[in-house]
C-alpha cells in the first residue's frame, strides 16, 4: 500500500478496513471516554475527565496542525464506527514521535494495529521524515511485544518508560514479516 504524497487538510488515509481522519471538536467525548477509563488508559498519561478541556486542547492542537507540526488522527472502520486515536508529534529533522496510540476493545480485524501502521507511513511517505520515536510503559508488555517485532533500537529508559528509535529501512523491513505473522490484511 502506498499513500498519495500530499498532505492536504481534513485528508482521509485509507487501507483494508481503515481510515485515519484528522480529529475534530466532536471527537472530544471519544477520547475523554477512551483516555479516562481505567483500564485503557493505564499506560497513557493522563486526561481530564472534562469534555470542555479536550474541547480547548484540541482547539489549539488545530492550530498545530494546520501549521503541519502535529498530526492527531481518529481511526474508524469501514462501517465508520470510531474505535481510537494515533498521532504525530515533535516533528524534530528527519525524526518524528508517534503516540496517544489507544482503541476501544472488541475491535475487530486488527483495527488498531492497521491505524499504527497507516499513521506511521504517513510519517515516512509522506512527511518524508526517516526515524520513529515513541515510549513504551513498562508494563503495557502487549504493546511491547507488538513494537519489539519490528527490532526497534531501545535509546533510553527511567522509572516508567523505554524509549525506542525505529528506522525507516528497519520499519519497511519488518513490515511485512509483522503482517504475515499477524495474518492482517493491508
Amino acid at each position: 500500500m502506498h499513500l498519495e504524497k500530499k498532505v492536504q487538510h481534513n485528508s482521509f488515509l485509507k487501507a483494508q478496513g481503515v481510515t485515519l481522519r484528522f480529529v475534530e471538536e466532536t471527537d472530544a467525548d471519544l477520547i475523554v471516554r477512551i483516555r479516562t477509563d481505567n483500564k485503557l488508559g493505564q499506560h497513557i498519561s493522563s486526561t481530564s475527565n472534562e469534555i470542555e478541556d479536550q474541547v480547548k486542547w484540541i482547539k489549539e492542537y488545530k492550530k498545530r496542525e494546520k501549521a503541519g507540526t502535529e498530526y492527531y488522527f481518529i481511526f474508524e472502520d469501514s462501517e465508520q464506527n470510531d474505535w481510537g486515536t494515533v498521532r504525530l508529534y515533535n516533528f524534530s529533522g528527519k525524526k518524528f514521535t508517534i503516540g496517544s496510540w489507544i482503541c476501544l476493545p472488541n475491535n475487530k480485524d486488527n483495527i488498531a494495529i492497521k491505524a499504527w501502521l497507516l499513521c506511521v507511513q504517513y510519517g515516512f511517505e509522506i512527511l518524508n521524515f526517516d526515524s520513529l520515536l515513541f515510549d513504551i510503559r513498562k508494563k503495557n508488555t502487549a504493546v511491547l511485544l507488538y513494537a519489539n517485532m519490528y527490532k526497534p533500537q531501545k535509546i533510553d529508559e527511567d522509572e516508567l518508560n523505554y524509549y525506542f528509535e525505529l528506522e525507516k529501512a528497519a520499519f519497511y523491513i519488518n513490515r511485512e514479516k509483522v503482517i504475515h505473522l499477524l495474518k492482517i490484511q493491508m
